[in-house]
């Protein structure tokens, strides 16, 4: 099998550390060292729009399931999550007030909650709707380093530095978002750890299949 480039999508003044698909496909966005968002199509090599605002390095994207936001979190000082408006290229909500660099970014399939990492090992969901953070937890002994909602958004899982999967229940968090209650985040459900790896990506395969990424070290010198 001999890979070919159909195309190099050229903008960004240094590295690019998040790439993300549009649900549709069609779109995709770009996030780097510039502090820049940017975003292109998969039929033109110039970037459509580009997205200012972040003060650090823009260290994770996801689009929402609607295609129609994009939000994008802030490394450094910046700390910040930042919602756009894909169409009219503007910012639409800001979430602030994390007490670390947020490492990690993901929307729940319903497009209601925005689940946020952080290198303090701190995880904490937002509503999209009004800004306004529902809970937090700080369960992790090391930076997030991924999460992932379940394809019925009934279950989030984080992972990091900590060689740990920690499951948390998303049914819990809904009765929290409808009362409008903030509290601790309760938990986790269940903890997977693994030997020694870090856990660098997770991606759901089906309703309860979870693929988990991390480099494979051996100790033979």
């Amino acid at each position: 099998f001999k890979a070919t480039v159909l195309a190099a999508y050229k903008g960004h003044r240094g590295p690019v550390w998040s790439v993300v698909f549009s649900p549709m496909g069609f779109y995709f966005a770009t996030g780097g060292a510039d502090r820049t968002v940017r975003l292109w199509s998969t039929d033109n090599i110039n970037p459509l729009r580009l997205f200012f605002g972040h003060i650090g390095d823009i260290t994770g994207l996801v689009f929402h399931p609607n295609g129609a936001y994009l939000a994008s979190i802030g490394g450094g000082g910046d700390r910040s999550v930042r919602l756009w408006d894909v169409r009219k290229g503007n910012c639409v909500r800001i979430f602030g007030g994390h007490l670390s660099s947020l490492t990690a970014v993901k929307i729940c399939p319903f497009g209601r909650t925005i689940a946020v990492g952080c290198d303090d090992g701190s995880v904490s969901l937002w509503n999209i709707a009004d800004g306004k953070k529902i809970t937090s937890a700080n369960k992790h002994n090391d930076s997030i380093e991924a999460l992932a909602f379940s394809p019925d958004g009934l279950v989030l899982v984080s992972g990091g530095f900590d060689c740990v999967v920690k499951v948390w229940d998303m049914e819990k968090i809904s009765e929290l978002l409808r009362e409008k209650f903030v509290s601790k985040l309760e938990g986790p459900l269940e903890e997977y750890r693994t030997k020694s790896t870090p856990i660098y990506s997770l991606c759901y395969a089906g309703k309860s299949l979870l693929l988990v990424g991390g480099p494979f070290e051996t100790n033979e010198k």
